[in-house]
């Protein structure tokens, strides 16, 4: 079996498309296929980097979502606590 840096790159999502390793392995798996991209014919290498761009486009999705849920329970619970201070001196 052959070593495949795209497949090992893909690997990287789960199926809501996070990214499942740490910043670091993200960088080099990304390096590594880059690199093998540049190996490959270039129309398959062009389709393959469609490919990436998809999932990286689904990921990028995929924390803005989390970031905005993140930042509304946020704001819930800074109102809240303000309520709680306001109507903690009556």
């Amino acid at each position: 079996m052959s070593h495949n840096p795209f497949q090992d790159f893909i690997n990287s999502f789960d199926e809501t498309y996070d990214i499942t390793i740490s910043d670091k392995e993200f960088q080099e798996k990304f390096h590594q296929m880059n690199q093998w991209l540049q190996t490959i014919e270039k129309e398959e290498a062009l389709e393959k980097a469609h490919c990436v761009q998809q999932y990286l486009l689904k990921a990028m999705s995929f924390a803005d979502a989390q970031k905005k849920e993140l930042q509304k329970q946020f704001d819930t619970t800074k109102k809240q606590i303000k309520a709680n201070r306001l109507y903690s001196k009556f």
